[in-house]
C-alpha cells in the first residue's frame, strides 16, 4: 500500500521539476526597431519681400504692374527633389504666358509643363518657386477680368534616386502619390544606413546579448535602402554549446515586402527571401560551438524601390531570440520543439499548466482513496 502512494507522489514531483527545468533554459532576445521615412512638403505664400505678410488677394492689377507674391516650398520630411507647375488662368480665357511669373530660381530647368529643381532640398530648407506675378504690358483691358493662379508641387526622396535633367522627363516613370493624412511639422529625423553589431555570449548558466545602439535602432529608412547588421557568437562555457535562433517581426505592413538575407561567416546562407515568407516560430540551429569558439552572423535588409506611400511613416520591430543548449539537453530541447510545431507557445504553456493541475488532482484522489481503503 505504501509503495503505491510513494509512486503517485514521485510522479507529481517529477512533473514539477520538469516545469522548473524548462523555465531555466538559456535564452535571450534583442529587438531591432525600424522606422520608414517619408517625404513631406508645405507651401508658403507671402505678399512682401520680407515674408512678414501672408498673401492676400489683390483687387486691381494693371498690365505691366509687378505684384509681390513670394511662393516657397518648405521641406518637413526627408531630403528630396522637387518639381512644380505654375499656371495662370483668366476668366475671359485669354492666354497668360509663363513669363508672367518672375523671380524663378536659377537652378531650375523647365521640361514640358514642369520646373525641376536640380539641387536637393534638405530637411528644414526652403526654396522659392517665384517671387512676383506681372501681366504683360500688352495685355488689353477691354473689360474687368479675374485671374486665378495655380501652383502644384511634387516631391520625391533624393536618397537612392538620381534624376536625369538632360532628358525631357527627368523623373522618369516615377509615379507621384498624394499623401492623404494630415502632416505634422518636424516629424522625421534622418539616419544614414550603416552596419549594426550585436554580441551574443554564452556564459555559465546564461546567454547574454549586447547590441550597440544602431543594432537596436536602425533608424529611418526609405525605399531603396539596404542596411546591414552583424551578430557575433561566443561560447564562454567549459563545454560545447548548441546555439539556436529565431526571428519574430512586428508591424507586418512595413516589414512584409522587405528582403532579408542571413549568412554565416563561412558563407552558408541560413535564409534568403522576404520577411513575409519567413513565417515560423521554431528555433533553427545556428551552430555547435566548442569552449571559447567564436562565429559571426551577417544579415542584410533591403527595402525595395517600389515600396510606395502605403509604407511611409511606419514603425517595425524584429526580435532576434537565441537559445543555448548543452549537449546533454539538446535531445530534450529538440523533442520539445517538435511538439511546438503543432501548438503555439501560449497553447503549450496552457497545456502544461492544465496537465500539471490534472496530475495534482489525480495525486490527491489517489491519496484520499488510499486513506479510505485503510
Amino acid at each position: 500500500m505504501k509503495k503505491r502512494r510513494q509512486l503517485a507522489v514521485m510522479a507529481a514531483i517529477w512533473m514539477l521539476s520538469g516545469i522548473h527545468a524548462a523555465a531555466a533554459e538559456q535564452e535571450a532576445s534583442v529587438t531591432t526597431d525600424i522606422q520608414s521615412g517619408g517625404v513631406s512638403i508645405r507651401m508658403n505664400r507671402y505678399g512682401d519681400a520680407e515674408k512678414k505678410q501672408e498673401w492676400e488677394d489683390v483687387e486691381d492689377i494693371l498690365p505691366g504692374q509687378e505684384i509681390p507674391m513670394i511662393t516657397e516650398i518648405e521641406n518637413l520630411g526627408e531630403d528630396c527633389f522637387i518639381r512644380y507647375r505654375i499656371r495662370a488662368e483668366a476668366e475671359s480665357k485669354r492666354e497668360i504666358p509663363s513669363a508672367s511669373f518672375r523671380g524663378l530660381p536659377d537652378d531650375c530647368v523647365q521640361k514640358g509643363e514642369y520646373f525641376y529643381d536640380t539641387k536637393i532640398l534638405e530637411h528644414g530648407e526652403k526654396e522659392e518657386l517665384f517671387t512676383a506675378f506681372m501681366l504683360p504690358e500688352t495685355w488689353e483691358q477691354e473689360e474687368e477680368d479675374e485671374i486665378r493662379i495655380y501652383v502644384t508641387a511634387d516631391a520625391i526622396q533624393s536618397r537612392n534616386f538620381t534624376p536625369d535633367f538632360e532628358s525631357e522627363n527627368p523623373w522618369g516613370d516615377t509615379r507621384v502619390q498624394k499623401v492623404s493624412e494630415e502632416e505634422k511639422e518636424n516629424q522625421l529625423r534622418v539616419a544614414v544606413p550603416q552596419k549594426g553589431l550585436c554580441r551574443v555570449v554564452v556564459e555559465g548558466d546564461r546567454i547574454i546579448t549586447v547590441p550597440d545602439s544602431f543594432f537596436s535602432e536602425l533608424g529611418t529608412v526609405v525605399p531603396g535602402d539596404t542596411v546591414q547588421g552583424e551578430i557575433q557568437i561566443e561560447n564562454g562555457c567549459e563545454q560545447t554549446e548548441a546555439v539556436y535562433w529565431k526571428l519574430d517581426s512586428e508591424e507586418q505592413t512595413l516589414l512584409n515586402p522587405v528582403e532579408l538575407k542571413i549568412e554565416k561567416s563561412s558563407g552558408a546562407i541560413l535564409y534568403q527571401g522576404t520577411i513575409q515568407e519567413y513565417q515560423t516560430d521554431q528555433f533553427a540551429l545556428l551552430g555547435r560551438y566548442s569552449p571559447e569558439e567564436k562565429d559571426s552572423l551577417m544579415f542584410t535588409l533591403h527595402f525595395p524601390e517600389e515600396m510606395d506611400n502605403l509604407y511611409r511613416l511606419l514603425n517595425g520591430q524584429m526580435t532576434w531570440t537565441f537559445r543555448a543548449v548543452s549537449e546533454t539537453q539538446e535531445a530534450d530541447f529538440l523533442q520539445e520543439e517538435r511538439r511546438e510545431t503543432v501548438k503555439t507557445g501560449e497553447e503549450s504553456h496552457l497545456f502544461l499548466l492544465l496537465l500539471l493541475m490534472g496530475s495534482a488532482c489525480l495525486v490527491l484522489l489517489l491519496i484520499r482513496k488510499r486513506r479510505a481503503d485503510e
